[in-house]
């Protein structure tokens, strides 16, 4: 499945569980998350009537609690969509599709500087416990 949060407007780690409890409910299916990810900072679009506020600790939570349904619920796979932030990307869209580009601008692990991102740490670490294992 695709996923992304902040589109339903859920940042709240229990809004995002019941998101996930619904989902389990609904599909006897085995689950993988073909591409996801969480906004890391706020987002503004007046054409289609968004504005959620985010930051790094906001897209931290929603991994830790993706990776944790994850492992409870034996998710055949999670893919996080994009790595860094395209910022350099998106200055170059064309007009007509500015917004639409916006709705992922911010929700790499790694900034469009390159710095990490705490969400990156979490990424890092659950890999790491899971490659030892």
């Amino acid at each position: 499945m695709s996923y992304y949060p902040f589109l339903q407007g859920l940042k709240n780690s229990s809004d995002i569980e019941e998101a996930f409890n619904f989902l389990r409910e609904q599909v006897d299916l085995p689950i993988a998350f073909v591409e996801t990810n969480q906004i890391a900072d706020r987002l503004v679009l007046g054409n289609f009537n968004i504005d959620f506020d985010a930051d790094e600790c906001v897209q931290n939570e929603y991994l830790e609690l993706l990776f944790s349904q994850a492992q409870l619920h034996s998710f055949l796979f999670v893919i996080w969509w994009a790595h860094r932030d395209y910022d350099e990307l998106w200055e170059i869209f064309p007009d007509e599709v500015n917004d639409i580009g916006k709705l992922w601008l911010d929700t790499g692990l790694v900034d469009e500087s390159g710095q990490e991102k705490l969400a990156f740490e979490t990424w890092k670490r659950v890999l790491l416990i899971n490659k030892n294992d």
